[in-house]
């Protein structure tokens, strides 16, 4: 299946080059877009992937890597048209998107090479070593065995049965080659029943292995039948039988002999299943909802009544007794769209009550994947916004307290939290871990099976492999004192060293009282959230430069004053929350490095030394924007010119829609004037050049400024 898939993958990039090759350079970028929106597609869809191969981990990183390359080129292209060029300066970016181009073609080609080559030394080895077991059927084989090897001494029928490619082969296959199965049965036959379903031709293929067996063992004898002349318990496994006809056959062929003997047979229709009971076989499995509790209750029914219309009628109303509340909890479940389940799913990872700011759970589901890239660059907050919208107007999430720009902090409602409650016992599923390990929050609690990992007495033994693909960790321990800080640096240390969390995208631990980092942090390379509000950290990690794919880093109250230098090479970064009380401040900006997908800046501290002209005036895509001014009366002169760069800066913010500009002098008393220097902003920004539903709102705080309205007069 996995390399079945991959080969889809790479014909398309083969197809695609093909299309490169021959078009212009506009077509070439349009046909860019249609693919990179099917990678990104296909790795969403291998994201799912319980536990992918360590191969296809890398392999897939490198064509994540191509896609994010092929998006840099499509919007360079997109940002050429926008921009007045001269002939030469046009002719010299096309240039460039076309050498990239080729870039991304050289890699496409090289990987898919190396791809081809891997899997040929990888079926090599394969056939030199047995069959691994198959992932998803290690509960079935279970469940299987126990009732082949069971004591009971009578011959009986163990049915598999299923729609075509549901894996029933490949199950009977993994028990037909099992040790204790070939170890409790001296004598097996495999039977693939052909599609004619032909009594007799199965019978001869059942004798001539039987006979085979027989001379072998140095038993056979001419003048014997070789059924009767098995005098050990034997396993028939009959694949793909789709006539009872054929069984009944088979059965009377067989001697009657009680010796633990069984039959396994695979089918797509089942043992007697005539037309008139299809219907109700249907219902059966509708009934179960896939949940594993309902289908073991079934099956216990099923297996002690025979197959008749009669009987299935009479068990489906039983079973559906008391059954009604979980339909309806998966039925309005299963209504919801795959990514808004995610979301709502996600709550689990909270407290219970706990008030979550919409600010924080939406930059969470974009970092989460939970988002789906649109090529209308309708950016990815947006969408999420609309589904936790979707999830208030439903009365699965509560609203608790709404601000005066539209923003909100809500939890999990009442009626939601019991409808997961409810999902999650029928499912047997619920714990503050979701979605098994991947996702999980340490609370503190001792019953939560990472407890002894983090704050136990074993907190320095080595970690197994259960956090190997672990996505995403929170931490909700609000202890007082160094305690929590030590054991998020001894748990992130043991599980980095473990080559643990390399996959984490989110690191939130809002509230951790001064969290220590390792040494080792730098290999979280993965990472696309880190959470420090609320830490009162001092200085950031030295190596948060290597982040490179950080979209959001949230250190609004902490101590942090200045910013790394390296903090302008994180190129992906979206949202930037600084500690405005603590007077974060940038340092001067490198000359080749760009913040160019920031969309939120929050909190920045101007002075006259910030470099804004040079560095802060660069940062063109700002949608929310929230700094403050210090004017000291001795470099007044200097401070104004900054403010005036501030001013134009905002000016040249098209897509802002959210603006809090404040200002203290040296003993930090509000200072009035630079409201003036900043009223044309407002004055200027018409509604008729705003982007629909946009607004610019200046928030002054009304203890330190004055009215806006009191200048008009």
């Amino acid at each position: 299946m996995e390399n079945g898939s991959v080969s889809i993958i790479s014909n398309k990039f083969f197809n695609w080059l093909s299309e490169l090759s021959a078009g212009n350079l506009e077509d070439q970028v349009k046909s860019m877009e249609k693919e990179v929106m099917l990678m990104r597609a296909l790795l969403e869809d291998f994201q799912a992937t319980e536990k992918p191969s360590r191969r296809l981990k890398v392999w897939l990183e490198e064509i994540r890597g191509i896609a994010d390359d092929a998006e840099g080129v499509i919007k360079t292209y997109s940002e050429r048209s926008q921009k007045d060029l001269s002939n030469y300066e046009d002719m010299m970016i096309r240039n460039k998107i076309a050498n990239d181009i080729s870039r991304v073609m050289n890699k496409i080609r090289d990987v898919s090479e190396r791809r081809e080559a891997s899997n040929s030394i990888f079926h090599s080895l394969c056939q030199r070593r047995p069959p691994p077991n198959i992932i998803g059927f290690d509960d079935d084989v279970c469940a299987i065995k126990k009732r082949l090897l069971t004591d009971d001494r009578y011959c009986c029928i163990i049915s598999i049965l299923g729609e075509e490619g549901t894996g029933k082969t490949t199950l009977a296959k993994l028990i037909y080659n099992d040790i204790e199965v070939m170890d409790h049965f001296p004598f097996r036959a495999w039977i693939s029943v052909p599609q004619e379903n032909s009594d007799r031709a199965v019978l001869q293929d059942i004798q001539k292995q039987v006979m085979d067996y027989l001379r072998q063992k140095g038993k056979w004898n001419m003048e014997e039948e070789p059924l009767a002349a098995l005098d050990g318990r034997y396993l028939i496994i009959l694949d793909d039988i789709r006539k009872a006809q054929v069984l009944d056959f088979l059965r009377n062929a067989f001697p009657d002999i009680s010796n633990g003997s069984r039959i396994l047979i695979t089918t797509r229709d089942g043992y007697r299943n005539p037309s008139r009971t299809r219907g109700y076989w249907e219902k059966i499995v509708r009934s179960c909802g896939r949940v594993r509790r309902n289908i073991i209750r079934m099956g216990n029914l099923l297996s002690k009544n025979s197959v008749t219309y009669e009987n299935w009628s009479r068990l489906l109303k039983q079973f559906n007794k008391g059954q009604t509340p979980w339909l309806k909890t998966q039925k309005v479940y299963m209504d919801l769209p795959r990514n808004l389940r995610k979301c709502l799913d996600y709550f689990r990872l909270f407290p219970v009550d706990f008030e979550i700011p919409a600010r924080r759970l939406i930059t969470l589901w974009v970092a989460e994947g939970f988002v789906n890239k649109r090529m209308d660059d309708e950016p990815p907050e947006h969408i999420a916004r609309r589904y936790l919208k979707d999830l208030i107007d439903k009365e699965m999430v509560q609203v608790v307290k709404e601000k005066f720009d539209g923003g909100v902090t809500c939890r999990l409602s009442k009626e939601g939290a019991k409808f997961l409650q409810d999902y999650a016992e029928a499912t047997s599923a619920f714990s503050s871990s979701i979605h098994g390990p991947r996702r999980f929050a340490d609370h503190y609690n001792h019953k939560d099976f990472h407890f002894q990992h983090i704050h136990g007495d074993d907190s320095d033994a080595p970690l197994g492999s259960q956090y190997t693909d672990v996505l995403s960790f929170l931490s909700f321990d609000h202890r007082k004192g160094s305690k929590p800080g030590e054991d998020v640096r001894k748990f992130l240390h043991r599980c980095i060293s473990s080559k643990c969390f390399l996959l984490l995208r989110v690191l939130d631990l809002e509230r951790v009282f001064r969290p220590k980092f390792p040494k080792v942090f730098d290999k979280l390379l993965q990472l696309r959230y880190l959470g420090l509000r609320w830490t009162y950290l001092e200085e950031l990690p030295p190596f948060v430069s290597n982040l490179l794919k950080l979209q959001t880093l949230d250190v609004k109250h902490t101590y942090i004053s200045t910013l790394p230098h390296s903090i302008w090479k994180m190129q992906r970064l979206r949202h930037l929350y600084l500690s405005e009380s603590y007077r974060s401040r940038f340092e001067p900006k490198p000359s080749s490095s760009s913040l160019r997908e920031l969309q939120t800046l929050w909190g920045v501290f101007i002075d006259e030394e910030s470099p804004v002209k040079n560095g802060l005036k660069t940062l063109l895509n700002l949608r929310k924007l929230g700094l403050a001014c210090r004017i000291m009366l001795s470099q007044k002169k200097q401070m104004l010119s900054q403010i005036e760069a501030v001013a134009d800066w905002i000016l040249e913010l098209k897509d802002l829609q959210s603006l809090r500009l404040r200002s203290f002098d040296e003993l930090g008393e509000p200072w009035k004037n630079h409201v003036l220097l900043f009223w044309n902003i407002s004055s200027s920004s018409s509604p008729e050049t705003m982007e629909p539903g946009a607004s610019r709102d200046m928030e002054y705080d009304k203890r330190r400024t004055a009215r806006t309205d009191r200048l008009r007069d």
